[in-house]
C-alpha cells in the first residue's frame, strides 16, 4: 500500500465519528474505492453500510452508473443496490439535482468520485448540483477528495461562456482547471458560485502524502476506468483535446480499442494528416498514420461515428506529459482536417460549442486561423483563473498543506 490516502481511507481510519448516529445519502460510483492493511479493496459504501450507528439511507448514481459501465449519454433509472439493498436515485437521467423528497431525512451528503479535471466531464456538474440542494435543504456536505488524474499544473482553455452553460458545463472554469475536486468545490462554495450564492456547509478530507503535480499512476492507486471509453493513463492525457472532435464529423476513437488516441474520418489520408501534424511539432506528442474500423460495443450509446467504415487517420503517442498542451492538440486535429480537406469539416452545433465553452472558437477555425492562434486568445483569463484558483489550493508542490488527519472547513 502506498503512502498516498484518499480521504475515503482516511474517514475509514480516523474519522468515522463524523458519520456516527448519522442518515447519510452517498454520490458515489465504481470508483469508490478503498485499500485495506491487509492488501484487499472493497467499495466505501460496502464497508459503510457494516459499520453500527451509520445508516445509508440513499445512494445517488452520477453518468455511467453506479458500476460504471453505462455508455456515454445514456440515462439512468432509479435503481436498488443488489450488495446493500439501498434505494439508488439517478443523477443522470429524468433529474439532475437531488430534489426534497430525495433528501429527505439526510443529515450528510457524502462525495466519492474519482475525476479526471476537466470540465465538461459530467461528474463536475454532479458535484455542483449536489452542493446546491444541500445547500437548500441545510444538509452537511462531506467530500473526499482524490488525486486528479491529470496532473494539477495543467491549466488549459477558455473559462465557460455563461450563455453555454449545461451539464457539460456548469461552471466559469477553464477545459482544464487543474485542481481536485476537493479544491474545485471549495472555490464553488467560496466564489459563490452555488445557485443563489448560498453556500453549503462543506467539509473535504484533504488526501495525504499528495503533491499537486503528481499524475495519477505515481499515487500508487489502481486503475479504475473513471468511464468506459477513457481507459489508459494515456488517453487521460489526450481526453481533453480529443473529446472535442466528438462536437465534429471527425471519429474520436469511439467504437475502437483506443478511444481518444486514434482520430480520423474516411475522407482523410493517414499519411498525408500524419506528416502535416508532425511538422507543427506541438510539444509532447507525435503521430502515425493509421487505419481503423469503428464497431459498436457495449460501451457506447448506438453506433460509434462511421460504424463498419474504413477510416483513415493517425495514433497520438504522448512522448512527454509534462510537455503537452491537451486542449490545443484537439484543436490542432480540427484545424488541420479543414485546411487539408476544404469543405470536409462539419461541426455539431451546438455541441462543439458547449464542450470548448467558449462560442468563438468554431468561428475562428472557419475564418482559418490555426491551432496556436486561437489558443493565444484566452491566455490571458486563462492565466487569471490560475491566480485565483491558487487561494483555494489544498496541496503544494511537494507535500500537503493539511495533515492528513485534518479536515478543512470552508
Amino acid at each position: 500500500m502506498s503512502d498516498l490516502k484518499t480521504g475515503a481511507e482516511i474517514l475509514i481510519e480516523d474519522r468515522l465519528d463524523m458519520l456516527q448516529g448519522k442518515n447519510i445519502g452517498v454520490i458515489t460510483n465504481h470508483t469508490s474505492i478503498i485499500r485495506r492493511n491487509n492488501g484487499e479493496t472493497e467499495h466505501l459504501v460496502d464497508y459503510l453500510y457494516r459499520q453500527p450507528g451509520i445508516t445509508i439511507k440513499v445512494l445517488f448514481s452520477p453518468e455511467h452508473g453506479i458500476r460504471g459501465d453505462i455508455p456515454p449519454g445514456q440515462h439512468i433509472d432509479n435503481d436498488i443496490d443488489d450488495r446493500t439493498g439501498t434505494p439508488i436515485f439517478s443523477l443522470y437521467g429524468k433529474c439532475k439535482k437531488p430534489t426534497p423528497e430525495m433528501l429527505r431525512d439526510i443529515d450528510v451528503l457524502v462525495y466519492d468520485i474519482q475525476d479526471v479535471g476537466v470540465r465538461f466531464y459530467t461528474y463536475t456538474s454532479t458535484l455542483t448540483y449536489t452542493m446546491e440542494a444541500a445547500a437548500e435543504r441545510g444538509i452537511q456536505y462531506l467530500l473526499l477528495d482524490r488525486p486528479n488524474m491529470l496532473s494539477n499544473k495543467i491549466v488549459e482553455g477558455p473559462l465557460l461562456d455563461d450563455s453555454l452553460r449545461s451539464f457539460v458545463g456548469s461552471l466559469p472554469i477553464p477545459v482544464v482547471y487543474g485542481m481536485t475536486s476537493g479544491e474545485l468545490a471549495i472555490m464553488v462554495n467560496r466564489e459563490k458560485w452555488l445557485q443563489g450564492g448560498i453556500p453549503v456547509d462543506l467539509e473535504v478530507v484533504p488526501v495525504a502524502g499528495y503533491n499537486r503535480e503528481m499524475w495519477y499512476d505515481q499515487t500508487g492507486l489502481s486503475w479504475v476506468n473513471p468511464s468506459p471509453n477513457v481507459r489508459s493513463m494515456e488517453a487521460i492525457v489526450t481526453y481533453p483535446g480529443i473529446a472535442l472532435l466528438e462536437g465534429t464529423n471527425i471519429s474520436e476513437g469511439r467504437g475502437t480499442g483506443s478511444p481518444f488516441l486514434l482520430v480520423g474520418a474516411p475522407f482523410v489520408n493517414g499519411a498525408e494528416l500524419e506528416a502535416y501534424l508532425n511538422k507543427k511539432e506541438l510539444p509532447g506528442v507525435t503521430f502515425e498514420k493509421t487505419v481503423f474500423i469503428p464497431e459498436s460495443s457495449g460501451h457506447l450509446k448506438g453506433a460509434p461515428k462511421y460504424s463498419n467504415m474504413h477510416c483513415e487517420g493517425v495514433k497520438i503517442h504522448v512522448t512527454d506529459r509534462d510537455e503537452i498542451k491537451p486542449v490545443e492538440l484537439g484543436l490542432l486535429i480540427i484545424t488541420a482536417i479543414r485546411s487539408l480537406y476544404p469543405g470536409k469539416l462539419r461541426f455539431r452545433e451546438p455541441w462543439f460549442d458547449r464542450l470548448i465553452g467558449a462560442g468563438n472558437v468554431r468561428l475562428l477555425i472557419e475564418k482559418g486561423l490555426n491551432a496556436a492562434e486561437i489558443s493565444t486568445i484566452w491566455s490571458d483569463e486563462t492565466s487569471g483563473f490560475r491566480q485565483v484558483s491558487k487561494q483555494y489550493y489544498l496541496y503544494k508542490n511537494s507535500e500537503a498543506v493539511v495533515a492528513s488527519n485534518e479536515i478543512t472547513n470552508k
